[in-house]
């Protein structure tokens, strides 16, 4: 086994300066991301979809998507990557330095320095320890929807590059003339009944959506419902003209004590300015009319009067701002009973609604019945359909292998054939392990397509493509493993670390549940391995430990939870 026991990451984008222990570790590990830069972003932009790269990138010197090594620098830095991965294959320990800020590549075994003059002989060297190809290894260790398994996909050319990896073997097209002849009328034979196949899985389709269309019966009585919210209706709308009629007193109360305030404020200023008047008089001294003494002359306006007036007006004022309060207490609770009556009228509408829906629905019972029964009968003409096609492609299959066979290379594809025969056995045996004995998982040759991977439940046979996202990700995981175990028995060679990442984006609460149990029987099924979960806001229960990884003042942290 291939055993990661230390990696050392300074400078890999986020990731400076942080170390990861991987020994003694196994089980499911969730990899979490904390940013405390932006808490906006919750733990996304941190790095936790990184750590598979700095291992690619410090084995093999490549990634998965293949950025060059200034894209991988520090993004605030510009500090160009180092990597030291410490890992243990038969019982020797290695460790790998990959400096890029030096452009200084070290291999130790067993803590010495082995020798090499240029940085290919150190690839080739690396490559030679692990006993196993990047390309391989990426397959092995790595699981993403945005990065399809090998065999879920319809892509011939890298599947062969897989298997010429792991088998050191060329393909050959040399075709006999007479079976080049055979396989013209075949194939042409293979494209009407493709076509027949394409209307047929039409038809279902058509008849899906003609039965999805038709209203769905719900046994739900909505009588007592809509009685009780009728009824919650009315006894609203009475105590909203309760509140109404307060409203129009409170305003007609608050109209009077203003025109009262207005006419004492208005007596005030009379009074005030009388009073001014015989003020300035005495002041002169003597009467400009008259031309009499004014010195000994006293005010005659009510003094008292004018005080007991300001007293009013001030008590008047008070009663005005209480009584637009009150009236404004009564206007917040008037718009909200309107705005529960609103909610209640519509939530009564909808039921009313419901109640006319279901009366329709249960007179398309008879309808649905009969549309189920013609898809039955088309998925039936489907299936029999999808027979005669595979017994065509069969014998485009063997006369294909008579003209591949007429090189002396051509028995090459006999160890296709025995290397799929034994992924499929894997594929079949893992797949009833972990998902259950109902589904027939394989690998089969499409002669149009290339490899493709095909689930049998029984009834129907359906490609990689036609399948839930939920589905396909736990479908990605068995791929995967089943990879490890064929290599294993071909090659000996197995990895103690495996990566998923965001294989519960886009699924939902039931197909994250199914995968937390699957992942279980994973844990037990291949104990030794370490299984990194990336996700975002996707929380798995139970899992063996937690790898944090927190990002502060641009820089990001690897720490275990239970450390």
């Amino acid at each position: 086994m291939i055993k990661i026991k230390q990696i050392g990451i300074d400078s890999f984008k986020l990731l400076s300066n942080t170390e990861l222990n991987l020994e003694g570790r196994a089980g499911i590990v969730s990899l979490q991301g904390i940013n405390l830069d932006n808490p906006n972003f919750s733990g996304n932009s941190v790095g936790k979809s990184t750590l598979v790269n700095v291992i690619l990138q410090g084995l093999f010197m490549k990634n998965i998507q293949g950025d060059s090594i200034e894209r991988l620098s520090n993004a605030y830095t510009k500090e160009k990557p180092s990597i030291t991965i410490t890992l243990e294959k038969e019982g020797v320990e290695y460790t790998i330095v990959n400096n890029y800020k030096d452009g200084i590549c070290k291999v130790y075994k067993e803590g010495v320095l082995l020798d090499f003059v240029r940085k290919k002989d150190i690839k080739d060297e690396i490559e030679e320890i692990l006993g196993i190809s990047y390309f391989i290894f990426s397959q092995l260790i790595y699981i993403s929807p945005n990065n399809p398994s090998l065999f879920s996909s319809v892509s011939n050319d890298a599947q062969n590059k897989f298997i010429q990896s792991l088998l050191n073997i060329e393909f050959i097209q040399d075709i006999n003339k007479k079976s080049s002849a055979d396989l013209k009328s075949f194939r042409g034979e293979v494209t009407l009944k493709v076509k027949e196949l394409n209307l047929l899985q039409q038809q279902v389709e058509s008849l899906t959506k003609q039965i999805n269309l038709v209203p769905v019966f719900e046994d739900i009585d909505y009588s007592e419902e809509i009685n009780s919210m009728a009824a919650d209706i009315s006894r609203k709308e009475d105590y909203q003209i309760i509140l109404k009629k307060n409203y129009d007193k409170a305003k007609k109360e608050l109209e009077a004590e203003n025109k009262r305030e207005i006419e004492i404020k208005s007596e005030i200023k009379h009074l005030e300015i009388a009073l001014s008047k015989e003020l300035d008089l005495i002041a002169k001294g003597d009467c400009p009319t008259c031309g009499q003494s004014t010195t000994k002359l006293s005010t005659k306006t009510d003094k008292s009067l004018l005080k007991n007036l300001k007293e009013s007006h001030t008590e008047s004022f008070e009663k005005v701002l209480a009584k637009k309060a009150e009236l404004r207490t009564i206007e917040e609770e008037l718009a909200e009973v309107s705005s529960e009556i609103t909610i209640a009228r519509n939530t009564l509408n909808g039921l009313k609604h419901k109640k006319e829906e279901q009366i329709k629905a249960e007179k398309h019972i008879s309808l649905k019945t009969s549309l189920e029964e013609q898809r039955t009968e088309a998925i039936t003409n489907l299936i029999e359909a999808q027979s005669k096609l595979s017994q065509l492609e069969d014998k485009v299959y063997i006369l294909e292998l008579i003209t591949q066979c007429t090189s002396s290379k051509g028995f090459i594809k006999e160890r296709i054939s025995l290397f799929l025969q034994l992924f499929n056995q894997e594929l079949q045996e893992l797949g009833k392990e972990l998902l259950g004995s109902n589904y027939l998982i394989e690998i089969t040759k499409n002669k149009t397509l290339g490899y493709e991977l095909t689930v049998n439940d029984g009834e129907i046979v359906l490609n990689y493509s036609s399948l839930s996202s939920g589905y396909k990700s736990r479908l990605d995981l068995v791929i995967a493993l089943a990879l490890n175990s064929a290599i294993k028995l071909l090659t000996g060679i197995s990895i103690n670390v495996l990566f998923l990442d965001e294989i519960l984006s886009a699924v939902d609460s039931v197909g994250i549940e199914s995968i937390s149990k699957l992942l279980n029987k994973i844990k037990h099924r291949f104990p030794e391995k370490i299984i990194f979960v990336v996700s975002h806001n996707q929380i798995l229960k139970e899992v063996s430990d937690t790898l944090t990884i927190t990002r502060q003042n641009d820089a990001s942290k690897l720490k275990w939870d239970s450390d």
